[in-house]
């Protein structure tokens, strides 16, 4: 019983770094950070990072309730896929030591939500 609220715990704050990855510098040109928030915010299309919030939000909010943790695994899933499109976009422009904390926080919260969730289901 005690080892579930562990892992409960650490997958919701797992699902919160992706949201917190949102807002914190996700990549640094020349000194010039940015983040997730501010790239599409610029660009008029919002939709991405209030989705990756979404996602997180619902790993968060099932964690929490401690019911139907296999959302997790679906939201991470498309996460995953984000990142590494984006990670490929990267190498392929050869800027992969541009990437910020936020693209560490990003990557770490993604592969630790289901991780935790299957745990959790041992």
């Amino acid at each position: 019983m005690k080892n579930k609220l562990i892992f409960r715990i650490l997958g919701a704050l797992a699902s919160a770094l992706i949201i917190v990855s949102v807002f914190i510098p996700f990549v640094s040109v020349s000194g010039y950070t940015q983040s997730l928030w501010d790239a599409y915010k610029v660009s008029e299309a919002l939709y991405l990072p209030i989705m990756i919030i979404v996602f997180g939000g619902v790993g968060v909010l099932f964690f929490s309730i401690n019911i139907k943790t296999e959302f997790a695994y679906s939201t991470s899933g498309a996460l995953l896929f984000y990142t590494i499109t984006e990670t490929v976009s990267f190498v392929n422009q050869d800027m992969l030591d541009s990437l910020g904390i936020g693209y560490d926080c990003f990557v770490i919260g993604t592969i630790l939500t289901p991780t935790i969730a299957g745990w959790g289901n041992l």
